[in-house]
């Protein structure tokens, strides 16, 4: 009798700390994937909301180089593109729109601990950089605040 009681004391544990677990994640109904992290960015003329962007709850992946990345998304008019999330120092930093001929991303989304959010455009007006990569100006700059 004790070690059924003991028994059904451990498996109420596990399960509570299961539970408890699964609440710092809340599911996408639409995708089944359990979205870390959400930030709204808001137009500064209208305060209405310009940008989503958040980033999947899967462990981080690791790339050829090192680097490390998870699945994000980026939403903007009604558009989404999946990206790669990767967290630069305090960066926060979507990648997306890939060329299929050198790899690279065309386009991302970066909040700074400023919380402002920009958009980048490298297909356009940009110059090549001592070690080979694109630079280019923001195209537009939202605030952002953080959601989940």
């Amino acid at each position: 009798m004790k070690t059924q009681t003991i028994a059904f004391a451990l498996a109420a544990i596990l399960l509570a700390g299961c539970s408890s677990f699964k609440s710092i994640y809340e599911a996408d109904p639409a995708s089944n994937a359990q979205v870390g992290m959400k930030w709204e960015c808001f137009s500064f003329e209208t305060d209405n909301t310009v940008v989503t962007a958040s980033v999947d709850a899967m462990e981080w992946n690791h790339m050829s180089s090192g680097e490390k990345w998870k699945i994000g998304e980026v939403e903007a008019n009604g558009i989404v593109k999946d990206a790669e999330y990767r967290q630069n120092g305090l960066d926060h930093k979507w990648l997306f729109d890939f060329d299929t001929e050198d790899g690279s991303n065309r386009s991302s989304f970066v909040i700074a601990p400023s919380n402002y959010g920009r958009f980048y455009d490298f297909t356009a007006n940009y110059t090549i950089n001592s070690e080979g990569m694109r630079e280019t100006e923001s195209s537009f700059t939202a605030k952002c605040k953080r959601t989940k």
